[in-house]
């Protein structure tokens, strides 16, 4: 069953047109409704939860030697292990409760 437009002498469907349309289909907009939402939830709670996040500190060089006032460049080879430590992992992981600090591990990149 194939809606055809009433000829009123104009070709330009009217809104009564498109209501008539979907109150003879009216089953069948209701089952792709219910579908879609059903897609959506389904792909809601499947799905898997990712987080990124970016932080960035500043370290203030120390000046190295105070006669020629030369500035040391700062040592972050040390921050950068106690950021990737497994402390903090396991603190980390600790407040998501939802992931290990494995998890966290595998994903952490720290650059510098």
């Amino acid at each position: 069953m194939i809606y055809e437009v009433p000829s009123k002498g104009n070709d330009i469907p009217g809104l009564e047109d498109y209501l008539r349309a979907i109150r003879e289909r009216w089953r069948l907009v209701i089952i792709v409704t219910l579908l879609v939402i059903l897609a959506a939830v389904f792909f809601d709670r499947t799905r898997t939860l990712t987080y990124d996040a970016e932080a960035r500190v500043v370290i203030n060089p120390t000046i190295a030697n105070s006669t020629n006032n030369s500035l040391a460049s700062p040592k972050l080879e040390r921050e950068a292990e106690v950021m990737a430590s497994n402390a903090v992992a396991i603190r980390a992981a600790e407040r998501l409760g939802d992931t290990t600090a494995f998890e966290i591990l595998d994903d952490l990149e720290v650059r510098f």
